[in-house]
């Protein structure tokens, strides 16, 4: 920022200062801290609107129009002004856009475009309060906008009239706040803070909280009940310290204020009060301290009146020794401890607890009990000691592992208490108890890897209660419904309905529940974008120590790809069941069992036998082959070509078989196999028909041979010698073959010519016959 700029926002500063009550030559007599801690203080009251910037009168302070642009694009929140016929915008800050996800732009060309934002159902109220703005008087309003398809912001708007100085309207102005965090947290803490209110009323325990920084106490209505002032007493911390007793208490509190403060040391006391009545009474203080860059910011905690618990206490000393003796006759091992000595006494079940007899450990001190635990424990025990003597902890506490007589660790309690201390407060005896909690840290151990499990799981996993309130869900569930666990804490799993079941499937669903048995199947759900996914549920009660049903839990495997294969193996199915029924060949489906689970119409035609005459494959080969030779020559050809088919291919060669029609026709078919799924498919293609085409055909073909061999050499001879007596004739060589001689060889020939033309026309005609035979045309 430019040093021009800087000298403007410093006047600005002033008149806001002036205006708050503040000067300015005060402020700049503050340490550079505390003047920090003023801005800090400014700027919180900005972003809070405690000092509404509706209170900056414009024209009272003078403000030049650089003065105006500054300081309203200074601030993140929304400020704007429009003319008083509410048609023209003079003026809207740059953030506007962040917060309402417009352009200022759209604002200036329609100033009533900002309602296109708001929520349908928060709308009529604000145009209510738009519609009195006529009336003079300021509004303020919290509405609902929506930026996108998914992200819904609360907003703060404060409108108001400006006037000039002569009182006459000029326009008005406006704020608008992004309080969406301030919504959420302040729900958060409405019920939070009923919650811890209603407990300390219930439990009697109060609050308290100290700033250090500004000497400032706090102190919650039961607080100020227990030290008995009245409702409106302002606490200040010396005069709080002087209400604890001086001999013990008062030391304490302010050593352990000055602890917390220095070091964040936190603390846990018994210690007595005298109330303003003069009433002695037991607490319990307990603080806690909160740091910011080093510097303790606060120190808050409870504060506890435990007077009766006190009382109740000197009432168990008294029954000490006879408590003793009942431990004893109890499960749990006891123990004394001489802190000045280290001689400790331990009683006969604790040396059991370990496997020993007393005896064996006989005589026992303190480093009987060191060597005993576990290396990796015994320095968290003593840590708990020494937090216990330095009267951090009400009473000793430790979980450790010791070793026992067979070579194994087992987990104990070990709780205790000093009950004899010297004069300046140390502890010098201490008694307690050991519990053997092994199966205890079994137990828990396998919660956590169950509760890791779940976590973990590649399953949605959803816990209701016994009112179908969900309690649990694990990551899967919100990764593949695309809701936070935040967001269906609480709801019913009907958030993912779909509409796919009825409202009385569900009805049953639940009442099969509730009644203690389990409940298996599919869920047609919808994600929280809408995308709808199948689910395969699991849903059980689980009951309680008692047998009671309180939770249900529900184990769902996403399986929309399986259902949309099932969609395209069933549209497959019916498919090829279409070709299978339809198919102008015969066709048998077997399971590998031998079973027969199907054949179709052509194959019921071609062979007689329908499906319900036929047990298996075995029975029907018996049926149409009822040569076993052949029957067993066909089924090793079959056995051979569906092993073939599982390791080298899909489908068989083609082999011919001759079959045994139901009518006791012998039928010849083209056999082909083949592998589809589970089934073996065998096709059968008649070709009886074919064959016979074929054998008449080979016939014909055998007598035209014949016909070429007869033209080809047996007519030549006799032409030959016909054509030699011809010559011999025109020649009339008489002399050398006499005539009425020529003329009968010349017969003989043309006899024997004669005989080979009408077996040439007999075998011609047989042709044609075995032709027409087999194909009328």
């Amino acid at each position: 920022m430019g040093n021009s700029a800087r000298k403007e926002l410093d006047k600005l500063l002033k008149k806001v200062l002036e205006k708050e009550g503040h000067n300015l030559e005060e402020l700049q007599k503050l340490t550079q801290e505390e003047l920090e801690e003023v801005n800090r203080n400014f700027d919180t009251n900005l972003a809070n609107q405690n000092k509404s910037y509706f209170d900056l009168d414009l024209h009272k302070f003078q403000l030049s129009e650089f003065d105006f642009k500054l300081f309203s694009e200074t601030v993140g929140e929304v400020f704007w002004l429009r003319d008083k016929t509410g048609k023209k915008m003079l003026f809207v800050s740059q953030a506007y856009e962040k917060v309402f996800g417009k352009s200022c732009q759209s604002l200036y060309q329609n100033p009533r475009s900002f309602l296109d934002c708001i929520l349908p159902e928060d709308l009529p109220e604000v145009l209510e309060k738009m519609a009195k703005l006529n009336t003079g008087d300021p509004f303020e309003i919290d509405y609902r906008i929506r930026r996108n398809k998914s992200d819904i912001a609360w907003i703060r708007s404060k409108t108001k009239p400006i006037y000039d100085n002569e009182n006459n309207l000029y326009g008005y102005s406006g704020i608008a706040i992004d309080i969406t965090d301030l919504k959420t947290t302040e729900l958060k803490l409405r019920d939070a803070n009923r919650f811890f209110e209603e407990a300390g009323n219930m439990t009697r325990i109060g609050s308290w909280e100290l700033i250090p920084k500004l000497n400032k106490l706090y102190w919650s209505r039961v607080t100020k009940e227990i030290h008995e002032v009245l409702p409106d007493y302002q606490p200040q911390l010396e005069e709080a310290i002087q209400f604890y007793e001086p001999s013990f208490s008062k030391d304490l509190v302010n050593s352990a204020i000055e602890k917390a403060v220095n070091s964040g040391l936190e603390f846990d006391h018994e210690l007595v009060i005298i109330t303003s009545k003069g009433n002695k009474k037991w607490v319990r203080a307990i603080g806690r301290t909160e740091f910011k860059d080093g510097i303790c910011e606060r120190i808050y905690g409870t504060f506890q009146d435990i007077q009766n618990i006190k009382q109740y206490e000197r009432g168990l000393r008294i029954e000490r020794d006879r408590l003793a003796n009942v431990l004893e006759g109890t499960m749990a091992g006891t123990w004394e401890w001489d802190i000045l000595t280290g001689r400790t006494i331990f009683n006969e079940k604790l040396a059991n607890m370990i496997g020993y007899t007393l005896l064996e450990i006989s005589p026992t001190s303190i480093l009987t009990w060191e060597n005993l635990v576990h290396p990796d424990d015994l320095l968290i025990a003593h840590a708990n000691v020494e937090s216990y003597f330095n009267k951090e902890t009400e009473y000793y506490e430790a979980e450790f592992r010791m070793k026992h007589k067979n070579g194994n660790w087992i987990w104990i309690l070990d709780r205790g208490k000093a009950f004899k201390w010297d004069k300046q407060g140390r502890p010098t005896l201490m008694a307690g108890t050991h519990q053997d909690i092994t199966k205890r840290k079994i137990a828990e151990e396998q919660l956590k890897k169950f509760s890791v499990a779940i976590e973990q799981s590649p399953a949605s996993i959803v816990i209701t209660n016994k009112f179908a309130e969900i309690e649990y869900v694990n990551p899967y569930f919100c990764m593949i419904t695309g809701y936070s666990l935040d967001e269906v804490l609480g709801k019913n799993p009907r958030i993912l309905k779909s509409g796919d079941k009825s409202k009385e499937e569900y009805q049953k669903l639940w009442a099969n529940i509730r009644s203690g048995k389990p409940w298996n199947g599919e869920f047609k759900n919808k994600k929280k974008n809408g995308e709808i996914f199948w689910e395969s549920a699991s849903i059980s009660p689980i009951r309680d120590a008692n047998g009671e049903i309180n939770n249900f839990i529900a184990v769902k495997e996403e399986i929309t790809y399986k259902k949309k294969i099932e969609e395209l193996l069933l549209a497959s199915e019916q498919k090829y069941r279409s070709i299978f029924e339809l198919s102008p060949f015969g066709m048998a489906a077997v399971k590998p069992n031998g079973k027969i689970e199907l054949v179709n119409k052509k194959l019921e035609e071609l062979i007689g036998y329908s499906i319900d005459e036929i047990k298996d494959i075995q029975s029907w080969m018996e049926l149409v082959f009822p040569d076993e030779s052949y029957r067993n020559q066909v089924k090793a050809q079959r056995e051979h070509d569906f092993s073939q088919i599982s390791t080298l291919g899909f489908r068989s060669e083609p082999m011919e078989i001759e079959v045994r029609t139901k009518l006791g026709e012998n039928k010849t078919f083209e056999l082909t196999h083949v592998q589809i799924g589970e089934f073996q498919i065998s096709v059968f293609n008649d070709i009886s028909e074919r064959n016979l085409h074929l054998k008449a055909i080979e016939k014909q073909n055998g007598i035209l041979r014949e016909i070429s061999w007869i033209q080809s050499h047996v007519v030549r001879a006799p032409l030959a010698r016909m054509m030699g007596l011809l010559e011999f004739v025109e020649n009339k060589e008489y002399d050398l073959i006499p005539e009425a001689d020529l003329l009968g060889l010349l017969r003989v020939s043309m006899d024997e010519l004669d005989g080979h033309i009408n077996e040439i026309s007999k075998k011609a005609y047989l042709v044609n016959y075995l032709a027409n035979e087999k194909n009328p045309k």
